[in-house]
Parts: structure tokens; C-alpha cells; sequence
């Protein structure tokens, strides 16, 4: 049964103090394979090179929550791939179910493009299709999903912030993990498979 997004799960705060690179470090290696570490760099971020042709590279980073006092550090999934879009720049962007209704993906056009061009809703349901969907709700909560359309350059870029892998501030000095576990990784999996599909 796929876990409801941001559903709690028990333990997650056991364990000793972790740090950010030791983190994604973990992060990293759930994920291998089907892929392999290419490098760490010293902004904290970790490159993941693809071992298997239906999947992007990818790369790993820690970004701090916004919210005011937030010690929380999620865990950010970032990808690229080259190919067709929409006629108009844009992002296909997750919007969470409220009030009993399911997730959805929706296409907003960038600032002064043609309002009129409905290609986007068009890719928007085409990466539904293709289990972008499917996948985010495997994973545990996926705080935000876009899929920015650059037209220049013909490329789909994925962002993916998730507390799947994230780092959770109990105190000032202490940050403790929250593990990916198997169906995050195939939740983030589908993902990418999907933008590789489509891109």
C-alpha cells in the first residue's frame, strides 16, 4: 500500500548525531544502484551518475526549511534532461490534495509568456502518466515538486524537496536523520524514470 504523504513514522528520531555530508552520504548510497557516486562537492551536494539508460544523473543537497526557526535540513533532489516541451516557458508543479481530493500536477507559464498555449497542461498530464504522481506518493513528505520547462535550451529540470533523507534539528547542537527507506527509493526512482521518459 503506497504511505500517505508526511504520515509519521515511529524511531525516526533515534540514533546518534548525524551530519549534513555524512547524511547525504546515506542518502547516496541507498541509492546505489542503479547508481553510482561521480563526486562531492564542497557546497555539500552529491553527483550521481546513472548505471542504467532509463535514468537522469541526478545530484543530492541539504537545503534549510523557511520557515521561521525551522533546524530542519530536506533533503533536495535535483535533475536534468534534454528533449521536447511546451511552445512557452513554465513548470509542471505538484499541487497536494486537499479536503479528500488527490494530488495533482499543473502547469503555470512563466511571467509574460502566452497565456493561451495549453501545450503545458498537456505535458503536465503526460508526466502524470508516466508515474511522477505514483511515485511522490510513495515517498515520505514530498514537501515540493516542479518540473521547470526552459524552452532556449530544450531542457526539463526536476526539483524534488523531500524529508525523506533530511536532517531533523532537535536541538541547537543535535540533528538526527530520517532514513530513506525502500519505498522512497522506489518512489524517487519512478520519478526519475518518469522525466527520462518524457524528456
Amino acid at each position: 500500500m503506497p504511505r500517505e504523504p508526511g504520515r509519521d513514522r515511529p524511531g525516526i528520531f533515534h540514533g546518534p548525531p548525524i551530519s549534513p555530508a555524512t547524511a547525504l552520504a546515506s542518502a547516496a548510497q541507498r541509492l546505489c544502484p542503479p547508481f553510482a557516486v561521480a563526486s562531492s562537492t564542497k557546497h555539500n551536494a552529491v553527483r550521481l551518475e546513472a548505471t542504467q539508460e532509463w535514468l537522469p544523473d541526478a545530484e543530492l543537497s541539504l537545503r534549510r526549511e523557511p520557515r521561521l526557526f525551522s533546524r530542519t535540513l530536506a533533503l533536495v533532489v535535483a535533475s536534468e534532461v534534454s528533449g521536447e516541451g511546451p511552445a512557452t516557458e513554465g513548470v509542471v508543479e505538484l499541487r497536494k490534495g486537499r479536503w479528500g481530493r488527490g494530488s495533482s500536477l499543473r502547469w503555470r507559464p512563466a511571467a509574460g509568456s502566452r497565456s493561451g498555449d495549453a501545450s503545458g497542461e498537456d505535458w503536465a498530464r503526460r508526466f502524470t502518466r508516466e508515474g511522477v504522481l505514483t511515485g511522490a506518493d510513495l515517498m515520505t513528505s514530498v514537501q515540493s515538486l516542479t518540473l521547470r520547462w526552459a524552452a532556449g535550451p530544450s531542457v526539463w529540470r526536476l526539483e524534488l524537496v523531500t524529508l525523506a533523507g533530511a536532517l531533523i534539528g532537535t536541538s541547537p547542537s543535535t540533528q538526527v536523520a530520517v532514513p530513506m527507506e525502500a519505498e522512497d527509493v522506489d518512489g524517487l526512482l519512478a520519478i526519475l524514470r518518469a522525466l527520462a521518459a518524457v524528456g
